[in-house]
């Protein structure tokens, strides 16, 4: 086994944690709108001209909240499909695991909601970006399926399309705990991603 070196932060990277860290929390409670640069720099015990060091905006603090939240579902995604043998396993539970993170985050989701329609471009930066991440995870398990001969019906020229539609499907799942207010249960998503997988194969 390999051991990769642990990763030490420099003293700027330290603190750029810590308010992204004392950010994430004030804006899972009040949201975008109703925080300031000083709630945040308050909560950290910090004057403003501190995080204005870092951050020019609030605006750059939310997006580096978002990127902090979108690698923390990766991550979690990710060790759940390491642990899968076969690109189907892995594909059905990128899925499920996602839609559990989602649920899991429920909050913190009714919160950015309320504030997108006064920051579209904000919110589209980081729906871009997320979609980016999640489209290159869903797009090496097609491959893999592909490459072990799981998935019969499909071509890697294919993958790029597939994987957007599977974007696509998450985003209504997401859609529908945010309108509706509560999440659906699983059983519904398992057959949805069972009946897609049977689909590739």
């Amino acid at each position: 086994m390999v051991y990769m070196p642990i990763m030490q932060l420099t003293k700027d990277e330290e603190i750029r944690e810590e308010i992204i860290l004392a950010a994430q929390k004030i804006f899972q409670v009040y949201g975008l709108d109703k925080t300031t640069m000083e709630d945040i720099a308050k909560s950290m015990g910090k004057g403003k001209s501190t995080l204005y060091y870092y951050f020019p905006c609030k605006d750059e603090v939310y997006f580096s909240v978002a990127q902090r939240e979108i690698r923390d579902v990766l991550d979690v995604i990710n060790a759940a499909v390491e642990k899968e043998h076969g690109a189907s396993a892995k594909l059905r539970t990128f899925f499920i695991t996602q839609y559990r993170e989602v649920k899991r985050r429920l909050n913190l989701y009714f919160v950015l909601c309320q504030d997108l329609k006064a920051h579209v471009e904000l919110f589209g930066r980081i729906h871009r970006n997320n979609n980016h991440e999640m489209m290159d995870a869903v797009k090496r398990i097609l491959l893999e399926g592909i490459n072990n001969g799981e998935f019969k019906s499909i071509k890697a020229g294919d993958c790029e399309a597939i994987a957007l539609a599977c974007i696509y499907n998450l985003r209504s799942m997401h859609a529908n705990i945010l309108l509706e207010g509560a999440p659906i249960p699983e059983s519904p998503i398992e057959m949805m991603v069972d009946i897609f997988i049977r689909g590739l194969k």
